[in-house]
């Protein structure tokens, strides 16, 4: 049972019972879904281009598997107000197949996914009525298990959710930061180390005789070209030895992500939604940051830098040039992703913590498929 969770209250399960709920469970339908999908996502707070239609599409194209489409709309007049955007595996035919839900995006190899934003697509102003609705849909489907990602700490659920929770994993944080439009006034903001670290890095390079520039990718066309460098760079510094005393993960280890983000980023690029910040050091790339824009916010993603030029802090002094570059164009805010640690709270930010929760009726089969799972990516490490 959840712990510190309230259920919802009776009105707003009437209120969700006259919503409809359609099912798309093919790719036709799912390609269909693009308007209402992307104006949906539109509405979330914040609402980032991992939760639009193309970075779904593209990740169910590369990273589907053997699972199918089982994608829940929520309409209420002839307008979709909501969508819960899963992927099945079944086990078995007819009313004892098994089944399991997991939303598009969710990877289960043991790394971190591609997709660092994950959540029910439910906007504000209408998720206590679209849980209820799911929660009434799960209930009447017999789901074998199913998780949701991204639950706030303390938020109210229906009854079925709260009699069915039977895993949580830990709370994950997600920092944030409000952007003066002043970039010294950004600075004076920041604590005294973080203060005297923006200035002593850039000031050391010059001191022994360096010269550097922070290089924008924003095109389609220059997305492409810079992405190879900034992969290059990401996965180099995750394999460096001793460079610093902070885990950093390969998120290429494999061809396809690779693949992945070389096709979805021009997408992106092309709606002003990717960039890539090259730093150039004596005309050398030694660091990159790639990044996500939409709605004044900029989402910082993944990043890399030659360890040789660690002593001179140039993941920083790209980072800090990144977020001049954004605040010159009028960003209001940055946005560092999933997950917590030095590396985010040392600009002083504030954090919103959520946590993926899995629901299932029938525990004992859950705890079987989970133990199966387990084994399964266990002999994929041995390969």
């Amino acid at each position: 049972m959840l712990n510190s969770v309230a259920e919802v209250h009776e009105p707003v399960l009437a209120s969700a019972e006259r919503l409809e709920v359609r099912v798309v469970d093919d790719e036709r339908g799912f390609d269909g879904l693009r308007h209402d999908w992307n104006d949906v996502a539109a509405r979330m707070e914040p609402s980032s281009p991992m939760l639009s239609w193309e970075w779904c599409r593209q990740w169910w194209r590369y990273f589907a598997g053997p699972n199918r489409l089982q994608i829940l709309t929520f309409v209420r007049d002839g307008r979709m107000i909501g969508i819960a955007p899963f992927q099945e595996r079944r086990a078995g035919i007819g009313p004892l197949a098994l089944r399991v839900l997991k939303p598009i995006g969710w990877e289960d190899y043991g790394n971190q996914g591609m997709t660092e934003h994950l959540e029910l697509l439910f906007p504000p102003e209408h998720r206590s009525e679209l849980m209820a609705r799911l929660a009434a849909w799960l209930a009447a489907n017999r789901v074998t298990s199913v998780w949701l990602p991204s639950i706030p700490e303390g938020e109210a659920m229906p009854r079925w959710l709260t009699e069915n929770a039977v895993r949580q994993q830990p709370w994950v944080p997600f920092h944030y930061r409000e952007l003066p439009s002043d970039w010294l006034a950004f600075v004076q903001g920041l604590n005294k180390s973080m203060r005297s670290n923006s200035r002593y890095y850039a000031k050391l390079l010059i001191r022994h005789g360096h010269s550097f520039e922070l290089e924008v990718a924003h095109t389609p066309e220059d997305v492409l070209r810079a992405l190879p460098a900034a992969v290059r760079l990401h996965r180099t510094r995750a394999n460096a030895a001793d460079v610093s005393r902070v885990q950093h993960h390969d998120h290429f280890y494999r061809p396809d992500r690779v693949a992945f983000i070389e096709e979805m980023a021009p997408v992106l690029a092309a709606n002003g939604e990717f960039k890539v910040g090259l730093l150039l050091l004596d005309g050398e790339v030694v660091a990159a940051q790639m990044w996500f824009e939409r709605a004044n916010t900029l989402f910082l993603y993944y990043s890399g830098f030659e360890p040789a030029w660690a002593k001179y802090g140039v993941q920083l002094v790209t980072t800090l040039e990144v977020l001049k570059h954004c605040m010159s164009r009028g960003v209001k805010r940055v946005e560092f992703l999933r997950g917590g640690g030095q590396l985010k709270e040392r600009w002083d930010s504030e954090s919103r913590v959520v946590r993926n929760i899995l629901f299932a009726p029938n525990r004992a089969v859950t705890g079987a498929l989970q133990l199966g799972d387990r084994v399964r990516l266990r002999l994929r490490r041995l390969r």
